[in-house]
């Protein structure tokens, strides 16, 4: 398996609904409608998003083993919107997602991409991961200044 990367460093309102991210992509999207799961933090910070592939599909639960071999945590899905605004055409050439666990433990997806017509997928799903999708992961958290 060949382990390509792709690195992109934004800075990112974290506290930030994930209704107001996704409206900042512009990108066509198709959500469930309960999103009181949706990691988020607090006020500002500059994050670096490690994208990286597997290279085949993939289990959510082994992709978390993936993620931390790799040294990373999965991006929070308000970050992976702000690589998506920045870099509107980004998805098309790469497209990307992270996970995470809702408050039941059960897994929840946003997919990045530009295929039957959508630009951003957001659900719970246990199907894993294909692998063609770059996933998105976090490295650390640098505190910035609002400007």
């Amino acid at each position: 398996m060949t382990d390509t990367t792709i690195v992109r460093r934004v800075c990112v309102d974290q506290s930030q609904s994930l209704s107001k991210a996704l409206d900042a992509t512009g990108r066509k999207r198709r959500e469930r409608p309960d999103w009181e799961s949706v990691p988020c933090g607090e006020g500002y910070s500059e994050v670096e998003v490690v994208f990286f592939r597997v290279g085949r599909g993939i289990s959510l639960d082994d992709m978390e083993k993936e993620y931390e071999r790799r040294g990373l945590t999965p991006a929070d899905p308000q970050s992976l919107a702000k690589v998506n605004e920045d870099d509107p055409a980004f998805a098309d050439y790469y497209p990307n997602g992270t996970q995470w666990k809702d408050v039941h433990g059960a897994w929840c997806t946003i997919t990045f991409c530009s295929w039957d017509g959508w630009g951003v997928i957001v659900d719970r799903s246990n199907s894993g991961w294909n692998g063609g999708r770059w996933l998105a992961g976090i490295r650390g958290h640098v505190p910035a200044t609002e400007t």
